[in-house]
């Protein structure tokens, strides 16, 4: 199966309200107080207490966060592999939280006004009502969109030109994909080792602190992976079950129970030997 058929493109665009402006007067006062040359540096106001942005902020990374979990990475930036395999679950997962980051929008313009009264007493002499556009343009700087396009396919580029340049073309093209389809592979590699190296470092170091999602982020990547699998790599396959069989048999209260040391070295030998045929399968891989 080539990529050009097991995967899409999708391009993730998020725009947000800085709520930070220059201020060249306040940057040239500042200079002088510091007997400093005026470009020196810049005064920049905070428009919007940050407090009233985060739960838009929180939001917008976890969108991207799961942007980036469920994708795989394309040659060019600013776009994403996207398997057919996860297609329908990314675009409804997206839905909802494009849903949830425009209620926190909603909620954000409906008390910006009650937030700007507030401003001004904190601003004092650095206020200027000019700063601070209507609500309906405010709004407008806060969108999210989704891209989504089909991958080039050599077996059917087509282009109005001789027949040596379409081939070269057509040869450059299917080198690239080539390329993209490896590194793509490569990165699932990456992740899997990453999260599971992470895990038997931390179960070997006595008395070492972790929290639950130590464990629960690799249950939910070795169930992603099979899905993200897009060369349906048989390695991948099956560490990615074995890596789910063993987090899910794995009792995590006891695992942070350090007066049971030997438990968590006995589940760290485990992971262990699944990074191990992890690293072999990646080496096995590797172009």
């Amino acid at each position: 199966m080539s990529l050009s058929t097991s995967s899409v493109l999708v391009s993730l665009k998020i725009t947000q309200y800085s709520a930070r402006k220059l201020d060249r007067e306040a940057s040239i006062d500042l200079c002088e107080s510091k007997e400093a040359s005026s470009d020196s540096g810049n005064f920049h106001k905070i428009l919007i207490p940050k407090v009233h942005l985060q739960p838009i902020q929180r939001m917008v990374n976890a969108i991207r966060n799961y942007h980036y979990a469920t994708t795989l990475p394309w040659e060019h930036r600013g776009a994403d592999i996207l398997p057919s395999k996860m297609y329908l679950t990314y675009v409804k997962e997206m839905g909802n939280l494009k849903t949830q980051f425009e209620t926190l929008v909603n909620e954000f313009i409906t008390d910006y006004p009650i937030i700007i009264k507030q401003v001004e007493k904190q601003l004092g002499h650095l206020y200027s009502e000019s700063d601070y556009p209507n609500a309906e343009s405010i709004r407008k700087k806060f969108s999210i969109g989704v891209d989504i396009t089909p991958i080039p396919n050599v077996a059917d580029f087509r282009i109005d030109l001789e027949h040596a340049e379409v081939e070269k073309i057509k040869s450059d093209l299917g080198t690239r994909l080539e390329a993209a389809n490896n590194v793509a592979e490569q990165e699932l590699f990456a992740r899997l080792y990453t999260s599971v190296a992470k895990a038997v470092i931390t179960l070997k170091e006595p008395g070492k602190i972790f929290r639950n999602t130590l464990i629960l982020n690799m249950l939910e990547l070795s169930r992603k992976a099979p899905l993200l699998n897009i060369n349906d790599n048989v390695d991948i396959t099956n560490q990615s079950k074995d890596l789910k069989s063993l987090c899910e048999k794995v009792n995590i209260d006891e695992l942070r129970n350090n007066e049971d040391f030997d438990y968590r070295l006995d589940q760290a030998s485990k992971f262990e030997l699944i990074l191990t045929k992890i690293e072999e399968a990646y080496n096995r891989s590797a172009p």
